[in-house]
């Protein structure tokens, strides 16, 4: 009694573990319970096997199907019963090799089109550099991350949006322009264009080399420029504050709208 114990005892083991393994090789939960039933009974109706599998489904005609398109499970007739047959145990190797074979197959593929998939991915994930100024000195340092972007821009082309009357803004800002700014775009030979509103139409101090004014009729002291993969925001009022955005799409996407303005700013 004791040795037959032992015998069911070792058979449950040996069937935990070859469900284990099973599951592994990528048969389904009810695919391993069906293909180690049948390994155990050798042939069974698709009830027997329902029986001997401990499965308590209307799906056990999907699951012999899907375990026959493996090769892991065919059927025979006795008389008018349809019976089911386990495939040798080799055939896994069989069945293992073929899903080896697609997967390689599949990874040839992959590799075919990597160099393409990686030229998208690098064109659409841009990375994304954001940095907040404050003060002057913040300002004369956002003005250099922007100008250090001249090499890059093929236009040379940079336009100003957001330009209204001096005595608007702190004369440490109007300093900046006039004994830096203006002198560093010259030394870049950098296109501007200016989009001012229409109080600032008499201020001489705007006028530098190689520059164009327009003008649109609203008033910001808020100003936005870009220059190759760089967007530069200023708000130059106590305290004066100076956004960088550096990124190729963002950047793109700025420059069409105040291209935009640009063109309809009036003259």
């Amino acid at each position: 009694m004791c040795w037959v114990n032992q015998n069911f005892i070792y058979s449950k083991i040996f069937l935990r573990s070859m469900l284990e393994i099973l599951k592994h090789l990528g048969l389904t939960p009810s695919e391993a319970k069906v293909y180690a039933a049948l390994l155990e009974t050798g042939k069974n109706t698709a009830s027997g096997i329902l029986s001997e599998a401990q499965l308590n489904s209307g799906r056990i005609y999907e699951i012999l199907d899907s375990l026959g398109k493996k090769g892991l499970v065919s059927t025979i007739k006795e008389g008018k019963t349809k019976l089911f047959i386990a495939s040798p145990p080799e055939r896994i190797l069989d069945y293992l090799n073929d899903k080896i074979h697609i997967i390689e197959s599949k990874k040839n593929e992959f590799e075919k089109e990597l160099p393409k998939l990686k030229q998208t991915f690098k064109s659409k994930q841009q990375e994304t550099d954001v940095e907040l100024f404050m003060g002057i000195k913040g300002q004369k340092t956002a003005y250099n991350i922007l100008f250090a972007e001249a090499e890059k821009d093929k236009d040379k082309e940079i336009i100003v949006q957001g330009i209204t009357k001096k005595e608007r803004y702190p004369q440490e800002v109007l300093d900046l322009l006039r004994y830096y700014v203006y002198k560093k775009r010259k030394q870049l030979k950098l296109k501007v264009k200016k989009i001012a509103d229409f109080d600032a139409r008499n201020e001489k101090m705007y006028l530098e080399d190689n520059s164009e004014i327009r003008y649109l009729p609203f008033t910001s002291t808020t100003s936005m420029q870009v220059l190759g993969d760089v967007v530069m925001m200023q708000f130059p009022v106590d305290p004066i504050i100076t956004l960088i955005i550096k990124n190729k799409n963002i950047a793109a996407d700025y420059k069409k709208q105040l291209k935009f303005l640009w063109k309809i700013a009036k003259k």
